[in-house]
């Protein structure tokens, strides 16, 4: 009997030891947020505030400002569709969420012919905010009158602080760039313009005559970019850098949400969204913004889909499916990455031991209808001709990348990444979780993506040829088709699942030397020192990203600031001639010409690709050819005919080709220069000029 009380006293006392542990913890883990997210604070504010940055005040008002906007109708949703969850779990997550529920929203409102009026677009969002808020106003005092340092602190703090980090490591790729790093953003930024200038979508009319030009990529990115540049009558250019880096910030937010359903620890969580930065999604997102938005609704996609998994609810499918859908609406590649997985998840799904058939499969149905109603359209307007099997059986065979699983992965993530993605894997392996069967899933798939070209090489040895490029590890072969493209696939398929698989592994180390280290001190210390040393990877692979120059010289941007300045929209046409040798690169030259000046230009970024802008009723190449003629023989009478029949106002000539161009238009009089951008310490940049069409 004595014994038995004896047991029994030294359980209660090792239960008591336990719960004050994990009081202690649970303290610890809180000081430890608030403490990362003030540093995190100060640093914004002095980086963006008090440091004479370029782009920092943009960026900070920015995201701010779609804070302000995305907090209200996300919090309304989540008291809807959440139970029995903390107040910080349901205003965090609320964050998350509206800010895609805002993009979703805009976007449709343009698609079905709203004006483009930033009020009325804020009005609706606030009308939908104020409505959902006051059904759940009983709830929202409940939580106003409890403590706010009570526990779950932490379940706002944690994914506050991992938005706050991938705000300030994506914001210092660009916050002193005069444009974004590459040339693939010039075509993007393009879009965002006519949306801006034109205010509706898909078609619009870039000159000033009747010509039509149908946008073909999604436009769900450009009209966030133009409401916040029309409410803040901010410049183009910032703003579209600014919700790159915003939107990108609440992608890592989502990964960390993801990462939710297989870790449960707040600081594995945290460093389970920042690993989200690795060199494949910064270089990613130093080469093409648009892709970002594309990936937080594939984030977004994956956890409505576990919760319908989790939940065997409707309501979940419901917002999953509109996830994926508006993932297609901004990026179709990136739509082709989520919904393979997806589509195999329909087979794999019956190993997991959590699956009720019924449900599950009635879920993933109801997934699969909002996809063919919102997004069929899409495709079937943007392929044409183009996705026909005549198209793709008569194609001109083109050059695609073979990369292999270990030297493409290497390649493009380092070998520490694909370390812990085996080893990751290996662990989701050992339980029939449904996230762990999704994961694996999305895994393979990738994987099989990369290297499927090995079904050429089976079914068509006699026609198939591989060419080694690079080191053993890249091939390239002669395919009709554009997709799977396996070297995207091998670069960012997979940036939203990595980091997840990485924070499994990383949980595992954290978990088993906790368990096994019975020493406080070491533990305590061994946790900082951990948490060091993951910070400081992610930077390591910050800085190995591939970030490229900005290609515009400092005096054509200065002299097109002055058009943009000194003309009037409605009644001005530039054209911007290009090196006929090519000896100065076009996108240097000509292509970013319309978006720094906001005015219509005839010549953009890849205006004559069919996959992405489709004109109507005119042959841009022509168009193109004659005045690039013109503008090289400005001086004869048929040459300024050319300009003023194709409603040339304003001619720009970038300061690479002022030497070519100098004497020529100086000595003409259809002419007149009005402004050039020169400085004698800069004079081997050339003078950048601006000449008015008589």
């Amino acid at each position: 009997m004595d014994n038995e009380k004896i047991m029994k006293n030294k359980k209660r006392v090792q239960r008591d030891r336990d719960d004050y542990c994990e009081k202690s913890s649970r303290l610890t883990t809180k000081n430890f947020f608030i403490i990362v997210c003030c540093i995190e604070l100060l640093f914004i504010l002095w980086k963006c505030v008090f440091d004479s940055t370029r782009n920092g005040q943009t960026f900070l008002i920015t995201f701010f400002l779609l804070i302000f906007i995305s907090l209200p109708p996300g919090l309304g949703i989540t008291l809807h569709i959440f139970k029995n969850k903390s107040p910080y779990f349901l205003l965090s997550f609320g964050l998350c969420l509206g800010y895609g529920f805002v993009g979703g929203s805009w976007s449709i409102m343009l698609l079905v012919g709203c004006p483009l009026q930033p009020y009325l677009y804020i009005g609706v969002i606030s009308v939908i905010a104020g409505l959902l808020l006051y059904r759940k106003q009983m709830e929202l005092r409940s939580y106003l009158n409890r403590d706010i340092f009570k526990k779950d602190v932490e379940e706002f703090l944690s994914p506050l602080a991992v938005l706050l980090f991938a705000f300030i490591a994506l914001s210092l790729q660009l916050i002193n760039n005069y444009v974004p790093g590459d040339v693939d953003c010039q075509s993007d930024s393009f879009n965002t313009l006519m949306i801006l200038k034109e205010g509706s979508y898909p078609f619009v009319k870039p000159y000033l005559d009747q010509t039509r030009l149908e946008l073909i990529s999604g436009h769900l990115f450009h009209t966030v970019i133009a409401v916040v540049t029309k409410l803040k009558n901010g410049i183009l250019i910032k703003e579209f850098m600014a919700v790159s880096v915003i939107t990108g910030a609440f992608f890592c937010m989502g990964v960390y949400y993801l990462a939710r359903f297989v870790v449960k620890n707040e600081i594995i969580l945290f460093l389970a969204g920042i690993f989200t930065l690795t060199r494949a999604y910064v270089s990613c997102f130093n080469d093409n913004p648009t892709e970002n938005m594309a990936f937080y609704y594939g984030a977004m996609f994956i956890v409505f889909l576990m919760y319908a998994m989790e939940k065997k609810k409707v309501l979940y499918a419901l917002f999953a499916g509109f996830s994926i859908s508006f993932c297609a609406l901004s990026h179709p590649e990136i739509f082709f990455y989520n919904i393979l997985p997806f589509s195999f998840f329909f087979v794999t799904l019956l190993l997991s031991k959590d699956i009720h058939r019924k449900k599950d499969y009635g879920n993933l149905l109801v997934i699969l209808s909002i996809i063919l109603i919102m997004v069929l359209p899409y495709y079937l307007r943007i392929g044409g001709k183009i996705l026909s099997v005549d198209t793709v059986m008569t194609n001109k065979l083109h050059d695609m990348c073979a990369p292999t699983v270990i030297g493409g992965l290497a390649d493009c993530n380092g070998y520490i990444v694909p370390f812990f993605l085996f080893g990751g894997i290996i662990l989701l392996l050992l339980k029939r979780k449904t996230i762990n069967v999704y994961l694996w899933t999305y895994f393979f798939v990738v994987l099989f993506t990369i290297e499927y070209w090995r079904l050429f090489q089976i079914f068509s040895p006699s026609g198939f040829k591989l060419e080694l490029i690079g080191q053993n590890r890249w091939y390239t072969y002669k395919s009709p088709l554009w997709y799977p493209d396996s070297f995207h696939t091998v670069w960012y398929g997979g940036v939203i699942v990595w980091p997840v698989i990485m924070g499994i592994v990383v949980n595992f180390f954290y978990k088993h030397f906790g368990k096994y280290c019975k020493i406080s001190s070491i533990k305590k210390y061994f946790s900082i020192f951990f948490i060091i040393i993951a910070v400081s990877f992610v930077g390591y692979e910050i800085k190995k990203a591939i970030q490229y120059t900005q290609f515009v010289k400092v005096r054509d941007y200065e002299a097109l600031e002055w058009i943009k300045n000194n003309t009037q929209c409605e009644n001005t046409v530039i054209y911007a001639p290009f090196d006929k040798n090519n000896f100065c690169p076009d996108y240097v030259t000509s292509y970013w010409v319309p978006i720094i000046s906001e005015r219509k230009s005839i010549l953009f970024r890849n205006y004559q690709m069919s996959s992405l802008f489709r004109f109507r009723n005119t042959n841009i190449r022509e168009k193109v050819k004659a005045l690039q003629t013109a503008a090289y023989s400005i001086g004869e009478p048929e040459s300024y005919k050319i300009m003023k029949d194709n409603g040339i106002t304003h001619i720009f000539i970038s300061a690479l080709l002022s030497y070519h161009f100098h004497d020529i238009y100086q000595n003409s009089p259809f002419v007149e220069r009005v402004h050039y951008s020169f400085k004698k310490e800069e004079a081997l940049e050339g003078t950048a000029l601006v000449y008015k069409v008589k």
